[in-house]
């Protein structure tokens, strides 16, 4: 490539583009090679949406506390895998500073350990009493709905709604629906 950076809309820029979101490269060898620095590159790559890399980048955060839970807890089991390997390694000749080191170590990871525990138990209450509150809410609607019900064919066949229901045309009650067919005021009006 030249040492002077294509001018813009230039289709070089797409190769460019590739090469730099690719991540086989690094950033400076191609800023480099077409004459610029590499926060020239990366501020452009910024600008123009490409897909960022390097140590600033991270991967799509969890969508919910039970995915960040299990990531926690697989991270827990390679560090105790590792510090596993480091006790095995050193055998019979631990000294006093690897000793007190590795000890830390286990301490810091019982630590951990506890409060990923501790949010585990908090997500499983919270979604418990999601559930409940949904469970209590959908009770409770078809408890207004069977109410409802028993009331609109009490007025159908003209009984009385229940024993707390209030008289026809009442504050809360609703005027009865005819049935298909049947004659209403409005048929007996019209004179048959």
């Amino acid at each position: 490539m030249t040492n002077t950076p294509p001018p813009p809309g230039d289709p070089a820029w797409a190769e460019i583009r590739a090469r730099y979101e690719a991540g086989a490269e690094k950033v400076e060898a191609i800023a480099a090679g077409i004459g610029l620095t590499r926060i020239a590159l990366s501020m452009r790559a910024m600008k123009e949406g490409w897909t960022m890399r390097g140590k600033g980048r991270s991967k799509a955060k969890p969508a919910t506390t039970r995915e960040t839970i299990h990531r926690l807890k697989e991270m827990l089991q390679k560090r105790l895998a590792h510090l596993e390997e480091e006790v095995r390694n050193l055998g019979k000749e631990v000294s006093g500073i690897e000793a007190e080191r590795g000890i830390k170590s286990v301490n810091t990871l019982v630590r951990t350990l506890e409060k990923v525990i501790d949010l585990e138990r908090k997500d499983k209450l919270k979604r418990r009493q999601i559930r409940e509150q949904h469970k209590s809410f959908d009770d409770e609607q078809r408890r207004q709905l069977a109410a409802k019900i028993d009331r609109l064919e009490a007025e159908r066949d003209g009984g009385v709604a229940g024993a707390g229901a209030e008289p026809r045309g009442g504050p809360g009650t609703e005027q009865p629906v005819a049935l298909l067919g049947e004659a209403g005021p409005a048929a007996s009006a019209g004179g048959t």
